[in-house]
């Protein structure tokens, strides 16, 4: 009976190692990423065969994953202490941000977050890092925040007789419902109507044969505040600024108060380079660089250029993305008005190569910026 006993017990035991091994044959069958859940994730066809209804391809390149960067390390030449950066922004998102603002910032102006120009492209006044500006009304908006948020701002920098003019010029604003119709030129629009993504530097149904600087502002109202900048910021030739305008302006824009803003403000810019990211199916930082600085110098890229775009990759298949964009920038520039096309190419093949000649100034950027390498993936 003993004998019996043992023999049952060495039976089972062998089954136990049987059904083991068979076990571990079958996940044997799976890549490590693999799971039981991907196996299962399985149709029928009927034949007797499985379909995957949901395949993960195979990575042509097995460490492609780690190429994709969690931060990048940049030296800048922006003083970003103290800046309450957007609360749903992430780290990486803060990182490539803030190169962007870096480089971009350093073709808008010398002076950083407190860039100044007068009213030479019929903007009357543009101000910042991105230089925000009346004629296109993008600069009133910002200061009528500055004034909500901070009661205090404008009376750190500037005078009474400037409060005053500032606080009127920024109510009329707010307040003036006149057509455009009834300012004329000035208040035609140079945006491009197809998509409204255009800028003042773009071609548009308006400038052919017009003097270019006699409607540069967007809008009727936004053509007030320019009227407004050109009678009370300049002295006669409306070029140099006149008494402590210039100073005081710049004090404001530099305060850290208004930086932040300009800087939050500036947040839907980095949101449009990572729309045009997936739309163009491009993953390097270069190319992040390229379509942020397109957002800030030329509002957008129409649907007539994206669509010539499209026809060329699809004819010319195996392009780098490097080289990509280089074709995308060409279509651009056939939208920008003359005087305007070789700065906008030298400045975004800079971007693109990181090494060029903007504003009469030789850049590299990759090494400005302490970048390790420009075509490092981000997406």
């Amino acid at each position: 009976m003993k004998g019996y006993k043992t023999k049952i017990i060495k039976i089972f035991f062998i089954y136990l190692t049987l059904t083991a091994v068979i076990t571990s044959c079958e996940f044997s069958k799976l890549s490590p990423l693999e799971s039981t859940d991907s196996v299962e994730n399985t149709e029928d066809v009927g034949d007797g065969s499985d379909v995957v209804t949901d395949p993960t391809p195979p990575r042509e390149n097995p460490d492609e994953v780690n190429d994709l960067v969690s931060g990048v390390e940049i030296c800048s030449d922006l003083d970003l202490d103290g800046i309450k950066w957007p609360s749903d922004l992430s780290s990486i998102g803060i990182d490539l941000y803030s190169l962007a603002l870096n480089i971009t910032g350093s073709f808008e102006g010398f002076s950083d977050f407190q860039n100044i120009a007068n009213n030479f492209d019929g903007q009357g006044l543009s101000l910042g890092i991105f230089q925000q500006n009346l004629g296109q009304g993008t600069l009133q908006p910002l200061l009528l925040q500055a004034q909500d948020m901070h009661s205090q701002i404008f009376r750190d920098h500037f005078t009474f007789s400037q409060r005053s003019g500032l606080n009127k010029m920024l109510e009329d604003w707010v307040n003036n419902d006149v057509t455009p119709a009834s300012r004329g030129l000035a208040s035609l629009s140079t945006q491009n109507a197809e998509e409204f993504v255009g800028n003042h530097l773009d071609v548009s149904e308006f400038s052919s044969g017009l003097n270019f600087g006699t409607f540069m502002a967007s809008n009727a109202r936004n053509a007030e505040s320019v009227d407004w900048a050109v009678s009370n910021l300049y002295l006669a030739n409306g070029k140099t600024f006149a008494g402590t305008w210039k100073q005081n302006l710049q004090s404001f824009a530099g305060d850290q108060r208004y930086v932040s803003l300009q800087v939050n403000a500036g947040r839907y810019l980095h949101d449009k380079a990572m729309r045009f990211m997936n739309q163009y199916e491009a993953r390097e930082l270069r190319s992040y660089l390229f379509f942020f600085d397109i957002a800030v110098q030329n509002g957008g890229i129409q649907t007539s250029v994206r669509n010539k775009y499209l026809e060329h990759i699809q004819n010319n298949p195996g392009l780098t993305e490097l080289e990509r964009m280089v074709v995308l920038l060409e279509f651009r520039l056939e939208r920008v008005l003359n005087q305007f096309k070789e700065d906008v190419r030298a400045r975004k093949m800079t971007v693109l190569t990181s090494e060029g000649r903007v504003h009469g100034r030789d850049r590299d950027l990759q090494e400005e910026y302490c970048v390790e390498t420009w075509d490092v993936l981000v997406r």
